[in-house]
């Protein structure tokens, strides 16, 4: 079916490109104990922070998912134009992407897998600064309402490291940029690494959360938009501690994490 996953662990894992590519970046998982601890079956909802530039560590971090939270099933949602790219698609469906449709999310679900979402999505992807710790949450409350419907714990991830790869030009022809974006899904930022698209060589440290439960809605399935706004709310306040306490750990004592 359109728009679903077709895992393929060893690929994901064993990869040669993927571990050199782990390897040059120092791609490092750190998984908070009640979320290890949380039965596979009961599936939560993981919301990335922040997109950067190419998101580099989403593809890189699936292989090494099956033994950091081993049992559960974790399918990603991405944009349904990569399911129309050769090889890109191919990519995508073996290391455990899905289209972020609303019914396909809903479905797999249901069969009790657990989803990660990078919330920021394009916006935060042409945006990204050098540097800058930011990510775009304010307005975006779909995840969340997702969770509530279906009863699932909402798990913030923070990527130390992830706004240093690249040297980044957002504010160049973003008018522009920011159209063709709005109107087609295209998504056009302006950066540079180490050689090219490499990026430069930052380690990157993903830092996963303890499993934020939420209120259930007054109406099973249907949560209104104060609960939603509620445990929105809620999210980014775990967010913020979360990015807080890790910080100094991977020498970014200096930063503070701005929300938009």
């Amino acid at each position: 079916m359109k728009g679903e996953a077709a895992p393929w662990r060893e690929f994901a894992e064993c990869e040669w490109g993927y571990h050199a590519f782990r390897r040059f970046l120092s791609l490092r998982l750190h998984i908070d104990d009640a979320l290890r601890a949380r039965p596979p079956e009961q599936p939560v909802i993981i919301g990335v922070h922040p997109h950067g530039i190419a998101s580099d560590y989403r593809i890189l971090m699936d292989g090494m998912l099956y033994s950091a939270l081993p049992g559960r099933p974790v399918l990603t949602l991405a944009a349904s134009v990569l399911f129309h790219l050769p090889l890109v698609r191919e990519l995508c469906v073996w290391t455990r992407c899905i289209d972020a449709s609303k019914p396909v999310a809903e479905r797999a679900l249901r069969k009790r897998n657990s989803l990660m979402i990078i919330v920021g999505g394009e916006a935060e992807q042409i945006g990204t600064r050098y540097g800058i710790e930011e990510v775009v949450l304010q307005n975006r409350y779909g995840f969340v309402k997702l969770a509530l419907a279906h009863g699932c714990a909402l798990v913030p991830v923070y990527c130390f490291g992830c706004v240093d790869c690249y040297w980044t030009w957002s504010n160049v022809l973003r008018g522009p940029r920011e159209a063709l974006r709005k109107r087609l899904g295209v998504c056009l930022p302006l950066y540079a690494g180490s050689f090219g698209v490499l990026p430069l060589r930052v380690p990157l440290d993903m830092v996963f959360g303890a499993p934020l439960e939420l209120t259930p809605p007054v109406t099973p399935g249907k949560p209104t938009e104060e609960e939603v706004a509620m445990a929105h709310a809620q999210y980014i306040a775990a967010l913020v501690a979360l990015f807080n306490q890790h910080k100094s750990a991977f020498g970014y004592d200096e930063r503070e994490l701005s929300v938009k």
